[in-house]
């Protein structure tokens, strides 16, 4: 009697960790486990040569349409390769598996016949997004019908080798990677949004922007969470980051750039934020630079990109053009230095109410026109040694604030209605104040006095940023108990009442000349002219200087009246 038994090898894993390279996506996560493909907007420019993702984003149609700057598409090759775990020596099979539409089901998409293989073999695996769409209930060109549906799709691709010589890759013995897909075409509804208050929108729904020095800041910022539901059928992706359009723009242009925006008007700027968690909404680093120009207006178009690389949800309608149209300039980043300056030494503190006014003024209005930066600029030259001065009086910090009060009425009213308007408003009360002051031009000393006198009252109350209370251990000195428990205490520090310094140079003659007409024995000028500079009447060598200076002030606390 003969009997016949087959023998069965134990399936396993032969795919080693660590070798394992996948090429051909818009993006992967930092573990290799999940691969991300995003079509979004009209179909890449350009030549698509199956290796390399494309830009939608250079898309220059009107009106605005989602994007993908690493877009794929139906021919790009997605490429996995690895490396075996050990030599095999026995012919074996490798193949690529994609999961179809049902969950569960594998389909055979890529093989490499029977061979044998070392542990430097390289095994390399290729598809095509083709597939992929398929898969996802698109055509093979990667188009949905109808064509302005989006299409979110997750599916797994298993690859290894057939260890166990079963003819098929076994879940036991093959690796696993899920790809997300997200399909976005043009015209599609999710593309556009209108900004969003807490609570509504998708994705980064409303963004103000600040100026800086050759950059800009995003200054607040609403996050309404991730994009689930109708717009994404299947699921969700989480949000990656902001994409900031910066559109150079006229004055007089701003509200044209939203209702006209498109893609290829402007490179996004990208800015990564905490998408999910208790610190959603939190942006890192919100300074946006790169190609960012001082004195050139710029209109901040801002949409949202998930893990995919689509970028959608383009906020375009309901925007505050006075927040997301900003003008950097380096007298902004001078600005930012708020100290010493007339408006800050009259109210008595930075953060004075009357101080921030003065301060919106100018980023909004002043910073944004030739006249109005000349302005600042000028203002920031000559204000600190002024507010210097003004610092050390109360008469004076009174009497400057009495002065600024119609720049703070115009101020205000400029923020609530526009230059315009505020400028036709303050000329009438100019006009009014012209005729009253005319009926009592008698009483203009008494006036003038009146004001003089209840100017010291018009001060800036400084509210305490903390409540100081008497502790009953402290020594004179205490500033602050930390909530660590650390006293903070003034050191006391005596004032110098002189100083000297010695100065070392050399002075060089002046580059100056003179020229004299001749005359003759009797006086008669003759029309001949002698020309003569300055080393004619003194000596021509430049010499060496040696300056000593000496101060003192022996009143100190009383003020600076001494002897130099």
């Amino acid at each position: 009697m003969f009997s016949y038994q087959k023998s069965f090898a134990v399936a396993e894993v032969l795919v080693k960790a660590g070798t394992i390279a996948i090429s051909g996506y818009s993006a992967i996560s930092s573990d290799l486990n999940t691969v991300y493909g995003g079509i979004a907007g009209n179909t890449c420019a350009g030549t698509l040569d199956g290796v390399h993702t494309c830009n939608s984003c250079i898309d220059a149609a009107s009106p605005v349409n989602a994007c993908n700057q690493t877009s794929v598409y139906s021919s790009l090759k997605l490429s996995i390769s690895f490396k075996p775990t050990k030599a095999i020596t026995t012919a074996a099979v490798a193949k690529l598996y994609l999961e179809g539409a049902t969950s569960g089901t594998f389909n055979a998409v890529a093989s490499i016949g029977a061979a044998t293989y070392t542990t430097t073999s390289t095994i390399t695996l290729e598809t095509t997004w083709s597939e992929v769409c398929l898969s996802a209930g698109l055509n093979s060109s990667c188009v949905n019908s109808p064509v302005t549906t989006a299409v979110l799709a997750s599916r797994r691709l298993r690859f290894g080798i057939d260890s166990d010589d079963s003819g098929e890759i076994e879940e036991a013995e093959a690796k696993t990677v899920t790809i997300k897909f997200h399909f976005l075409p043009a015209g599609a509804a999710e593309v556009e949004q209108a900004l969003c208050t807490t609570g509504s929108g998708i994705g980064m729904c409303n963004i103000t922007f600040t100026p800086g020095d050759e950059k800009i800041y995003i200054d607040t910022a609403i996050y309404s969470g991730a994009d689930s539901g109708a717009s994404t059928p299947g699921g969700s992706v989480d949000w990656e980051s902001i994409a900031v359009f910066p559109v150079t723009t006229t004055i007089g242009g701003e509200a044209a750039v939203y209702s006209s925006f498109a893609n290829g008007k402007a490179t996004p700027i990208l800015k990564d934020f905490v998408a999910t968690g208790t610190d959603a909404g939190s942006i890192p680093d919100s300074r946006l630079t790169g190609g960012i120009n001082n004195y050139q207006l710029y209109c901040m178009v801002y949409a949202t990109k998930n893990k995919t690389q689509n970028i959608y949800k383009f906020v375009t309608s309901g925007v505050d053009t006075s927040k997301t149209c900003i003008t950097p300039s380096d007298v902004v980043g001078l600005l930012d230095d708020k100290h010493c300056f007339i408006s800050t030494a009259a109210f008595g503190s930075e953060s004075a109410p009357e101080v921030e006014i003065f301060r919106k003024f100018r980023n909004q209005f002043l910073v944004k026109n030739f006249f109005g930066r000349s302005f600042v600029k000028f203002y920031y030259k000559v204000s600190p040694p002024i507010a210097e001065v003004i610092s050390r009086n109360e008469y004076l910090k009174a009497s400057t604030r009495v002065a600024l009060y119609p720049f703070l009425f115009f101020a205000i009213l400029t923020l609530k209605i526009g230059f315009i308007a505020s400028t036709f408003l303050m000329l009438l009360v100019l006009f009014g104040s012209i005729k009253i002051s005319q009926r009592l031009h008698k009483k203009n000393a008494i006036l003038l006095l009146l004001i003089l006198f209840i100017s010291p009252s018009l001060r800036a109350d400084i509210k305490p940023a903390e409540q100081t209370i008497e502790h009953p251990q402290a020594k004179e000195g205490l500033v602050r108990i930390q909530q660590d428990g650390t006293y903070i205490y003034e050191t006391p520090r005596a004032l110098k009442a002189e100083a000297s310094h010695i100065r070392l140079g050399q002075a060089n003659q002046p580059d100056i000349s003179i020229s004299i007409e001749q005359t003759d024995a009797t006086g008669t000028p003759t029309g001949i002219y002698n020309d003569y500079n300055f080393k004619d009447f003194y000596n021509e060598d430049s010499g060496l200087i040696i300056g000593y200076d000496y101060e003192w002030f022996p009143w100190m606390d009383q003020g600076k009246l001494g002897i130099q």
